[in-house]
């Protein structure tokens, strides 16, 4: 199964291992974005060391504002969200190639807070 798909369903039903599917989406983008495999590999993490999800090394916010980090080629991009740049002046990016899994979280979040589904 696709890991979108993986992630769909862990997001929607619940449908299999946390740890797991966080494991698979740090492999992806340890093997697909060469910054953060430099990223992870300055900190003496691999694709093959990591074996317990919190041990997945997150990238600091500050990272955004100074390189693009997405696991697609950037061409492919059809959205961003920006941080507001306050702190100094240069806004942070985040590059999506589609808003997919985002629409599916809001949409799940909202329905949990308004009790819409859950009876």
């Amino acid at each position: 199964m696709e890991l979108r798909e993986r992630i769909k369903g862990f997001m929607q039903n619940r449908d299999g291992d946390f740890g797991e599917l966080a494991l698979a989406v740090f492999r992806h983008q340890f093997e697909q974005c060469a910054p953060y495999r430099r990223y992870a590999q300055q900190l003496g993490r691999s694709a093959e060391s990591v074996s317990y999800w919190r041990d997945v090394p997150a990238v600091p916010t500050d990272v955004f504002r100074e390189l693009d980090l997405a696991s697609f080629p950037l061409d492919e991009a059809t959205s961003a969200f920006h941080t507001s740049g306050t702190r100094d002046g240069r806004p942070g990016t985040h590059v999506f190639r589609d808003l997919d899994l985002y629409d599916l979280a809001i949409s799940l979040t909202f329905a949990k807070a308004m009790g819409i589904g859950s009876e």
